[in-house]
């Protein structure tokens, strides 16, 4: 066994979270306990929370930005030395920038496997519909603070008013590509997530020996869709 990074692009859509709340449940005895990401809660409504720990916000510490939006090629020297610290373990985390990725690919070598997230157009409507309902949960449950915009959509609209809304919204901003078609060292199509074999075999392709609670974890949200 050796040391081993799991790098996956990754998009403004909370589904697409499944892939790396699966993998870092499942391999989370492999983690040091210093240098661990991010973590993803599944809540009872099919989302996932993303929770940064230790190393997250170590990297984080000096900005505003999220985590996976670090920008990786400013910063390889840095995670070399925790990798040089993690002998025969591993790290899981992902960034929506490609490019970063592939700094991180370029520097390290086969110690990194990067992993593309792609979708077709045709499954459009329904990530945006997601990400819209997310981002009505997130205010209802003051995850996201409203702003005064906000405050008035959640006083004077139903429930299926808000994620309407929001999901014109999103479209109209552009929150996230139509589609997304990336090539790197091994590629999921979102639409594969949602049956448990292929899911499950895509995981299996990038060495991953699947645990009964990663199995659970994935059929509770299966369950939820």
């Amino acid at each position: 066994m050796s040391t081993k990074i799991y790098l996956l692009k990754t998009h403004r859509i909370n589904v697409t979270n499944l892939i790396l709340g699966t993998l870092t449940l499942n391999e989370s005895s492999r983690f040091n306990s210093n240098f661990r990401p991010c973590t993803y809660t599944l809540t009872d409504k099919k989302f996932f929370i993303q929770v940064e720990d230790n190393m997250a916000k170590h990297f984080t510490s000096d900005t505003q930005n999220d985590f996976r939006n670090i920008n990786w090629s400013t910063r390889l020297l840095e995670l070399e030395e925790i990798v040089n610290k993690i002998d025969d373990q591993i790290l899981i985390f992902g960034n929506h920038n490609v490019e970063n990725l592939l700094a991180i690919k370029n520097h390290f070598g086969d110690v990194a496997l990067t992993i593309s997230t792609n979708y077709d157009e045709n499954l459009y409507p329904y990530l945006l519909n997601n990400s819209a309902e997310f981002h009505v949960w997130a205010l209802q449950t003051g995850y996201i603070t409203p702003n005064e915009h906000d405050q008035k959509n959640l006083k004077l609209l139903t429930n299926l008013e808000l994620v309407n809304h929001y999901t014109t919204a999103f479209d109209s901003m552009n929150l996230f590509p139509r589609y997304s078609q990336e090539t790197l060292d091994y590629d999921i199509n979102i639409s594969d997530c949602f049956d448990e074999n292929t899911f499950f075999t895509h995981l299996s392709n990038i060495g991953i020996v699947l645990t009964d609670p990663a199995k659970e974890y994935y059929r509770t949200w299966q369950s939820f869709i």
